[in-house]
């Protein structure tokens, strides 16, 4: 031990790092974060975060190198570069060591290839930081770059391209970036693929990563439970080694698209049908705006969807659907896109559109930035900020990391998210570059005419630039009467009190567990334990009752036992119309609620007709309050519809000074369908098109659709939507609206910053307004699981409409139970991570590759996903099958102590608690309706992990996942590219020939 000292005293003065500020930050919001800022001698950036109450530790670390630093003989390097990190270290130099270690911890890690940034990080049970801290700075201080990885991850890079070749989005930008200048690297191809890859060496590999990962070029963001010193202590010991090359940031040039007196305009034929309008404005950098945020605001203005709007008056015309606006800033240049969702008609006038785009510029011109516009804006970010859930794992060390690149680290975590400064000459200053002569049009749709074809992708486009005319027009047009600056806005919060409630609370199974896991001292902790199930009508009687002798003691423990304790929900509705139950927030402490309520229906899901116009219904209520819902939207405030079987579910989110109202208010719209013939045609060409779309969503998308059509026992097809949505009228959605609420049973969830009886109020004039009859419990729709009937393997075989291949490999289990889901879910931590390692890092059958357990209602099953690029469907099958025996005896294998990990990583995932009000009102909602109101269900499930014996979980495993037991269904989806294989099983042609032939279970 003394040896162990003294060298961290000498590795602590070698390494010596500079620190920011007089004093470590608190977080304001909440109490128990800390922040602490250092540079480290080899000027790593290091903001770092200590928070005792967070649920998980996570880290990120940003490396100031992307694809715009590509070769141009090897487009895609940085991006094949983050994969290679990946497989193995000089340290640690299994393949699948980091993977394995983060997922058997209750773990998550990933990586992402910006332009200019690639980020790398890991989120980890609290408990195994500093291990995943050791593993994950091996990255940069000493990957392998193994030889025999680098064909093979090449071929994941690929699989990767492959996936995205039909994904508009990327077929779009590649197109759009052709017409970049040519000595740009932005006008290459960043994600790469075997072509572009092809000739890298090993060699080259270690010259682009010794040349760019610079640890200068750094930032390094980690949260933890231990204290600052601690964080600061592990982070000096993994991370000193990383070497610093002294690199200075990389700059590129500033123009990527020159000024033109002629029209720009490319046509695009997309794989979806889509009819989009977009517009993209070459712009100087202003990332490093922060402050004030020009391009926010811009995007703010042009994409407002309020009375004036140019969203609006493009709809009143029948030209648009949608329209969204905004900014994006590299170091050396920036973007400014206007993408508008067109109608047929928009289509054909899409020049009239792109007038009325300018019109509205014109108005910008004009007025400027309106003071009051900023105030609204930075009024709300400011209340947002203050009032942010808070937010851990890496969300949150992620858009740190990020932000350091260009923003000083003293005020990171506070300046990116307010506005500090009305600059509106800042603001003019981009505005005038939007300008027809400074702008490249793109028109995406199936029908356009094209000529030349973009080499990566194969997408079909054609581009002109000829129209010296419309450029003349558009710099001289008009204001238009009906186009106006938004107007202020009356539902900005004004009331942010949060109550502080004394509310009952209990100790449970559960709240022992989890004080004990975050280290409460034994001593109270054993004291807590003699009053385990207990409960206490405020804390003052917990304080006099369980610590009367030491009530500083008990205050210590606060925030823990609020964290843990068990609060049971209150019903304020119990009679024939429904059950509501209510809770006052106690563990957040902001103002806000949410309200759910599902309204049992019949009418939604008693044919497919039905199904169809409650899709439509919702969409066509939404549109109609457009106007009003954005404005509630700005202020905080968000509401949906949302149309499933059982029936209609309202959500309502946001500051809880308005909340009650809007749900009043949304009650006397929800009958009413108020659009006109022109939006009705608008809003069913958008479903119509969202249904002949299905096809070209990822084939294991489509996979994981068809095994619900033929496990759900009622449950309509795509097809059958399609065609009953050809004859549907508006006069019938109107009648459909009318009838839609005769016969309603209403369950729901009011929580947050509210009081109960205003929340009760609410509730009964609710259903006053909706006046409709109670529907009687036994009449409410219930979803039935068709149960696996024999020992068959059963395959569904479909053609796909794109090149990719997908399998879905189902293992129907049964009925859940705590028991039987806690053992899948303790060999569903060894099955995902070592299901990526083999079938994906070692045998490169696919980019996306997924083992574990799934659940459908209450039915448990096994589930395999994998989607290739490269092999058929049914070789996918074979692969699956041979692997998973070779699985089950490795699983036999682990030690004890590694199984023992798996245990506890269930444990902990299990002892998580929501970290915002919607998570807190959804987990209620959960207990409440389907689990019988047994608010304390968790303290059953991790008991019954803990009392699973080894030999339990090996007979669970042999049982269910060996070939003798059968109840297999696969689902192939069939690349274009690719030819079906024989079926190894019974092969399934009719859909309701299947389902016919099973036993439908009860399970719901």
């Amino acid at each position: 031990m003394k040896y162990r000292c003294v060298c961290l005293f000498v590795i602590l003065f070698v390494w010596q790092s500079v620190t920011f500020g007089a004093s470590d930050k608190t977080d304001p919001r909440y109490k128990q974060r800390h922040y602490r800022r250092l540079v480290l001698e080899n000027k790593i950036k290091v903001l770092l975060i200590s928070d005792p109450t967070s649920d998980q530790a996570a880290a990120s670390l940003s490396v100031g190198a992307g694809s715009l630093n590509d070769p141009p003989e090897h487009q895609g390097m940085a991006h094949f570069l983050e994969h290679m990190l990946f497989l193995g270290t000089k340290k640690y130099p299994a393949v699948d060591d980091y993977k394995n270690y983060i997922a058997s911890h209750d773990g998550y890690s990933n990586a992402f290839t910006g332009t200019e940034y690639t980020n790398y990080h890991f989120q980890v049970s609290n408990d195994y930081l500093e291990g995943a801290l050791d593993r994950f700075s091996q990255f940069f201080i000493a990957p392998l770059f193994n030889p025999k990885f680098v064909e093979r991850e090449m071929q994941a890079v690929d699989s990767e391209f492959s996936k995205n070749r039909q994904n508009d989005y990327w077929r779009i930008s590649q197109v759009e970036r052709s017409l970049y200048a040519a000595n740009h690297p932005a006008r290459m191809f960043h994600i790469g693929n075997s072509e572009t890859l092809g000739q890298t060496t090993q060699e080259e590999l270690l010259k682009f990563y010794h040349s760019h990962y610079s640890a200068n070029l750094m930032n390094l963001v980690v949260l933890g439970k231990e204290n600052l010193d601690t964080l600061q202590n592990w982070v000096e010991t993994y991370f000193h080694d990383i070497k610093n090359l002294d690199l200075p940031p990389f700059t590129f040039p500033q123009k990527y698209l020159s000024k033109s007196n002629q029209l720009r305009l490319l046509r695009i034929k997309p794989v979806k049908d889509s009819r989009t309008l977009q517009l993209t404005f070459p712009l100087p950098s202003v990332r490093h705006r922060y402050d004030s945020k020009p391009s926010q605001l811009l995007g703010f203005l042009i994409g407002h969807e309020g009375t004036g709007s140019l969203l609006s008056l493009l709809k009143k015309e029948g030209l648009a659907t949608g329209l969204s606006a905004g900014g994006h800033s590299q170091s050396s240049y920036g973007t400014f896109r206007i993408s508008i969702q067109l109608t047929p008609q928009g289509l054909k006038n899409y020049k009239t559109v792109i007038t009325r785009v300018f019109q509205y510029i014109r108005l910008l011109r004009k007025t400027g930035l309106p003071l009051y516009v900023y105030d609204e804006v930075q009024k709300m970010a400011e209340i947002d900020y203050r009032f942010q859930e808070k937010e851990e794992g890496t969300g949150l060390v992620i858009d740190l990391a990020a932000m350091l690149h260009y923003v000083p680290l003293p005020v990171v975590e506070i300046d990116p998210y307010l506005y500090k400064k009305y600059d509106p000459d800042l603001f003019d200053s981009l505005l005038f570059r939007l300008t027809p002569d400074n702008m490249l049009v793109s028109l995406i749709a199936r029908d356009q005419k094209t000529r030349q074809r973009e080499p990566y992708y194969g997408t079909a486009y054609s581009y002109v630039s000829n129209d010296r005319q419309l450029i003349r027009q558009l710099k001289r047009v008009r204001y238009h009467p009906e186009l106006k600056i938004p107007e202020k806005n009356i539902f900005i919060p004004e009331k942010l009190a949060v109550d502080t409630p004394d509310i009952p609370f209990g100790l449970s199974y559960q709240s022992i567990a989890g004080l004990k896991q975050d280290q409460v001292p034994s001593s109270v902790l054993n004291r807590l334990m003699e009053h385990q199930g207990q409960r206490w009508n405020s804390w003052q009687d917990f304080q006099t009752l369980v610590f009367p002798d030491n009530p500083k003691e008990a205050g210590d423990l606060r925030k823990l036992m609020i964290k843990h304790a068990l609060v049971l929900p209150e019903k304020i509705l119990d009679n024939p119309q429904g059950t509501v139950w209510f809770q006052q927030d106690i563990r957040f402490g902001t103002p806000k609620a949410q309200l759910t309520l599902l309204l049992h229906t019949p009418e939604v899901y008693k044919s497919a007709r039905s199904a169809v116009l409650s899709q439509l219904y919702v969409n066509a209520i939404e549109e109609g309050l457009n106007e009003f819902g954005y404005m509630v939207h700005l202020a905080g405030l968000n509401y949906g519809l949302s149309a499933q079987k059982k029936g209609v579910t309202l959500n309502i989110s946001g500051y809880s000074d308005r909340i009650l109202d809007l749900t009043q208010t949304l009650a006397d719209k929800l009958k009413k369908i108020i659009i006109d013939d022109t939006t009705f045609d608008a809003v069913k060409d958008q479903q119509v098109r969202l249904y002949q779309n299905f096809q070209f969503n990822q084939p294991y998308q489509q996979a994981w659709y068809f095994q619900n059509l033929l496990l759900e026992e009622k449950k309509f097809s795509i097809d059958q939507y399609q065609k009953e949505i050809e004859t549907i009228t508006l006069r019938e959605l109107q009648d459909y609206a009318q009838k839609l609420y005769r016969t309603v049973y209403v369950e729901g969830v009011v929580y947050g910053n509210l009081m109960k009886s205003e929340a009760e109020k609410t509730i009964e004039g609710f259903l006053a307004k909706i006046d409709a009859t109670p529907l009687s419990p036994s009449e409410k729709f219930v979803d039935k699981i068709v149960q696996l009937k024999g020992k068959n393997n059963y395959i569904y075989s479909k053609k796909a409409s794109v090149d990719n291949s997908a399998i879905y490999y189902g293992i129907q289990v049964g009925k859940t139970s705590p028991r039987l889901r806690g053992a899948l879910l303790i060999i569903s931590k060894a099955l995902r991570p070592w299901t990526y390692t083999e079938l994906r890092t070692q045998q490169q059958l696919g980019y996306i590759v997924e083992g574990g357990m799934s659940q459908i209602e209450k039915t448990l099953s096994w589930m395999f996903v994998v989607q290739s690029g490269k092999y058929p469907a049914g070789l996918l099958q074979q692969k699956i099958s041979k692997y998973i025996p070779e699985f089950i005896e490795k699983f036999k294998k682990m030690s004890d102590d590694d199984f023992e990990v798996l245990r506890q990583s269930v444990i902990t995932a299990k002892l998580e608690k929501a970290t915002t009000s919607t998570e807190e009102a959804g987990r209620i909602y959960y207990a409440a309706f389907e689990k019988d109101a047994n608010f304390d269900y968790v303290s059953e499930d991790i008991q019954a992990v803990e009392n699973l014996t080894r030999n339990e979980v090996n007979q669970i495993l042999e049982k269910y996942l060996s070939p003798e037991y059968k109840h297999r269904l696969v689902v192939r989806m069939v690349g274009q590219s690719h030819q079906d294989t024989p079926v190894m099983g019974t092969l399934i042609d009719s859909v309701e020939q299947f389902k016919q032939g099973q036993k439908a279970g009860s399970e719901h």
